[in-house]
Order: structure tokens, then sequence, then C-alpha cells
């Protein structure tokens, strides 16, 4: 029953979603003989029949406008309501200075969300070995059910660590369909020809994108504590690093790892030396990861944006100091960023 009750709601959205694209076409083919009139010639710019013709214009366009949303919601809601995307959060209030302040300190806008990602991978490794080293010596007082606790906390975390390296793999650019053969190679019964990884982490990867959004999330109260929309590790990539590369050298064992000396971790991640691909990587990503398109319209957000924005234009700049192009796009983009962090607001710009 609840099948038949799934496929009628479905059967409704794709009607409503078929409507919708039906008046965009009607109207986009009106608006080129409207718009057509209003740009002729041979009459003064503001006669009664142009100007007519560009309100019917632009009231179709409202209309037309207005049923595509419709559409849009019912078909969010049912992808929501699927699992398929995760529910919609409330832009964060206004951020106090401090907490401007550690995410500037900590590096955050500073390392590209490629490396956040595998610094979370990295840290979500570090937990999942110190559970599992946990059940190795045998404690033969040990209460009745320990040991299989133990067990299940690592299966636990050994899904959150291969949840981080999807996001990490995708952040670096990764298919999705190269991933579907990566996990059919190394899961046994996994099919890599349906596309399940990006059904099974897509949510995952779609709050990623609004964490890095909005890193940390104010309720509008006075007093309101923040809570963080993304992993300690990508909120506080500096501390994390570091500490992670005291981890590599405490464990390390022959032939564990590569010789990467003291900064196994961070000189991948928040020390990693800029060059012009992964900096080109850096900026093309971020186009994709505008407040907007996560949802978030909000002044925090749009900052958060900039403050990313100049990071990696700064990244683009400093590999090639000789583009000129670079340097332009940079000081634009710090005239923005000054003008945010001076408290003035003009809107979601791009």
């Amino acid at each position: 029953m609840a099948s038949i009750t799934h496929d009628r709601r479905a059967a409704e959205v794709a009607r409503q979603t078929d409507r919708a694209l039906r008046a965009v076409r009607t109207t986009l083919n009106a608006l080129e003989t409207r718009l057509g009139l209003w740009r002729g010639r041979g009459e003064s710019a503001w006669s009664e029949v142009r100007r007519r013709a560009a309100l019917d214009a632009l009231e179709g366009l409202a209309a037309t406008v207005t049923a595509a949303q419709a559409a849009h919601d019912a078909l969010a809601a049912e992808l929501v309501a699927a699992g398929v995307l995760p529910e919609s959060v409330t832009p964060s209030a206004a951020y106090p200075d401090e907490t401007w302040a550690v995410l500037e300190a900590e590096g955050h806008w500073s390392t590209s969300p490629q490396a956040l990602a595998r610094l979370v991978a990295s840290d979500a490794a570090a937990d999942l070995s110190g559970q599992a080293r946990a059940a190795v010596p045998v404690d033969v007082d040990a209460p009745a059910g320990v040991l299989v606790e133990r067990a299940a906390r690592a299966v636990g975390l050994a899904d959150e660590l291969l949840t981080a390296a999807v996001i990490a793999e995708r952040e670096a650019g990764m298919p999705w369909g190269r991933l579907d053969e990566v996990l059919s190679e190394s899961l046994g019964g996994w099919d890599g020809s349906g596309r399940l990884a990006e059904g099974r982490w897509g949510p995952a990867l779609a709050s990623w994108h609004r964490g890095l959004a909005e890193p940390i999330h104010f309720e509008a109260r006075p007093g309101a504590l923040g809570s963080h929309a993304l992993p300690d590790a990508a909120i506080r990539p500096r501390s994390v690093a570091r500490w992670l590369d005291t981890w590599v050298t405490k464990h390390q064992q022959p032939g564990d790892y590569p010789a990467q000396g003291a900064a196994a971790v961070s000189g991948g991640t928040v020390d990693a030396p800029s060059d012009p691909l992964r900096a080109s990587r850096w900026f093309i990503g971020l186009l994709s990861m505008s407040p907007l398109k996560a949802g978030l319209g909000s002044e925090v957000a749009d900052r958060v944006f900039w403050e990313r924005k100049c990071r990696a234009t700064g990244a683009i700049a400093a590999a090639a100091p000789d583009d000129q192009g670079a340097a332009e796009i940079l000081a634009q983009a710090q005239d923005r960023l000054a003008q945010l962090r001076d408290g003035v607001s003009a809107g979601v710009q791009r």
C-alpha cells in the first residue's frame, strides 16, 4: 500500500513538473514576440503599445517563475521524504567576531575544500584505529558483550571513514561512476552499474557542501552557542592536522607509511604547497559552492563564500605571479570581502 501511495505522489509531482516546463516554454516563445515589439523601431521608446508588450512579457515571466518554483518545491519535498536530499536548514544568525577570528586562525579559509575533506578522512581513520586497537588486549574479567560492543563501534567508525573517503574523492574530482567501479572491486556484491555510490552518499556530500557554506550555525537568540555543521577536523584544520602529525609519528611502524617526516598529514593538507593545477581546481570547485545553490542566502554564507574566494584567487595569483587577470580578480575579491567585513551588504553577489 505504501508503494502505491508513493507512486501516486511521484506521478503528481511529475505532472506538476511537466506543467511547469510547458508553461516555461510557452512563455519564452511569447516573450520572443513581445520583446521583439518592445525593441522594434519606428515608435517612441515609451509608446503605449510597446509599454504594454513589455509589461505583459514581465507578467508572463513572473507567472512562469511561480509555477516552476511550485514544481521545484514539490519535487524537493519528495526527495527529502525519500532521503535523497537532506532537510533544509534555517540560515545561521550572525557570527560573533571571535568565531570569524577562530576560523581564520585555524586556517579554515586558506585550506581548500579538497584538503579539508582529506583531513576529515585522516581523522576518521585515526579514530577507527584507536577503537580497533582497544579490542586487541584480552581482558578475562571484562563483562559479557564488551567485545561485541567495541566491534560494533569500530564498524560504525569504519562507515564514517568510508563516507569521509567518498567525499574526499569527490572533492578531488572523481566521478560517481568511477567510485562505483572502485567500490565494486573493493566490496563484494557491490553492483557498479547502478550508480549506487551517488544514491548512498549523495545526501552526505550535499550536507558537506552546505556545511562549507555555513561551517558553524548560530540560532537567532541571545547567548546561543554555535553548532558545527562540519566535522571538527574541517573546523579546526591546523590543530587537527598537527595532532595527526604527532599521531602518525607515534604509531609509525617500519614500512607503514611513505617517508613524510614530521608533517605526514599537515604537509598534504593545511601546509600543502600551492601549484597552478591545484589552485585552479580549488577556484573552479568554489564556483559550484554558491550559498544560493546550497539553499543559504544569508549574509553569513555570503561572507563565507568571499572568505574562501579570496584564498582561492590568492592561491592562483601566487601560483601565477605574472598573470594580470588573476591579480585583478584577487583585488576585486579582496574589495568585496572588505565590504562584508565592515558590515556592508549588497546581497549575494558572484
